[in-house]
């Protein structure tokens, strides 16, 4: 299954990530990782080459939260889930039974590229959570 991981830097942000409970600092981050996502699944959506899409309406987000770690999952799901692993991916040689060839496919690489055009995004909305969850205690 194609999957991408993203390590978040916060960028001029531990001064107010000092002063928040660690209650609303998790929940801060559960906030800004499940936009991340949603972002990201926009992303992959726009970039999935299509044909009839069938891939493109099998894209899925799911978030989860233990402790002080939240993780978004962005994948392909549904009946038509292997054709979006394929565009992805791509395919070797493929053959009928008779040995008649009915080519190959390309990969796209969609869920790589949406994770890089991702990244751009990442600061903006982790800053965002911060700066919400700061007035959200009063401190601001």
């Amino acid at each position: 299954m194609s999957g991408v991981s993203v390590h978040v830097v916060t960028f001029g942000l531990p001064e107010k990530i000092d002063v928040l409970k660690s209650r609303e600092l998790k929940r801060a981050n559960r906030n800004a990782v499940s936009k991340a996502g949603t972002k990201g699944r926009s992303i992959v959506k726009a970039t999935i080459p299509v044909k009839t899409g069938l891939a493109r309406a099998g894209i899925r987000k799911t978030t989860r939260s233990a402790g002080g770690t939240a993780v978004a999952k962005v994948f392909p799901s549904g009946p038509h889930r292997h054709i979006a692993i394929w565009q992805d991916q791509g395919t070797g040689e493929r053959h009928k039974k008779n040995g008649q060839s009915t080519g190959r496919v390309e990969p796209q690489y969609f869920f790589e590229r949406a994770a890089t055009a991702l990244e751009g995004y990442l600061p903006v909305i982790m800053e965002a959570e911060v700066e919400a969850a700061i007035i959200r205690s009063g401190l601001a």
